[in-house]
Parts: C-alpha cells; sequence; structure tokens
C-alpha cells in the first residue's frame, strides 16, 4: 500500500479526478457512459463535500473516507480504468485519468 495522503492532499486530487470526469462527461455521447460517469462524480462530489466540513486543522491528518458511497468508489473507479478507451473517447482526458485514478484507487479503503 502507498502513503496515505494528508486530507488536503487527497482533496487536490479528488478535484482534479473530478475536473478529468467532467471532461469525459461531456466527451461521452452516449448516454449509459455517461451515467456511470456521473455516478462516480456523485460520489467524489458527496465525499468532498464532507471532507469539506472538516477543520482546516485536520486537512493534515492522513485521509479516511467518511460517506457510505465512496465504499462503492474504488470499484467503479477500476471498471472505469479497465473500460477508458470504451468509456472516454478523447485521448487527452483518457491520459490524464490514467494518471489520476490509480491515485485514488490506492487511497480509497
Amino acid at each position: 500500500m502507498s502513503k496515505p495522503l494528508s486530507t488536503a492532499n487527497f482533496l487536490v486530487t479528488l478535484s482534479d479526478l473530478h475536473n478529468e470526469l467532467d471532461n469525459a462527461y461531456w466527451e461521452s455521447n452516449c448516454v449509459e457512459h455517461k451515467d456511470i460517469i456521473y455516478n462516480i462524480i456523485d460520489i467524489i462530489r458527496i465525499e468532498a463535500a464532507e471532507l469539506n466540513k472538516l477543520s482546516v486543522q485536520d486537512h493534515h491528518y492522513p485521509y479516511e473516507p467518511i460517506t457510505q458511497e465512496v465504499k462503492d468508489l474504488k470499484e467503479r473507479l477500476k471498471f472505469l480504468h479497465k473500460n477508458m478507451s470504451k468509456y472516454v473517447p478523447r485521448s487527452k482526458t483518457a491520459q490524464n485519468l490514467e494518471q489520476l485514478l490509480p491515485k485514488i484507487v490506492a487511497h480509497v479503503l
């Protein structure tokens, strides 16, 4: 297992992932693909909202999942990673997600 990220660093990585998934959502031309990507975005949004409720003084502590929904996130991200070429048509977005997904998967549960 990799070194734990602080809550602050995890939030930055989560925000980057959210932005790239938002790009993938708008670049996708299939409703089924958009639904899958949107479900991941929604889980990220919920977790980030809860993490942002923490005191700033607590952001140096290692990240620990807060919401129940984040338990699904790891499997969904692995699925997206495995099927990247099918769900993310634009190569630049796919490259960015290829870098971000393993970072998030390594730190979620």
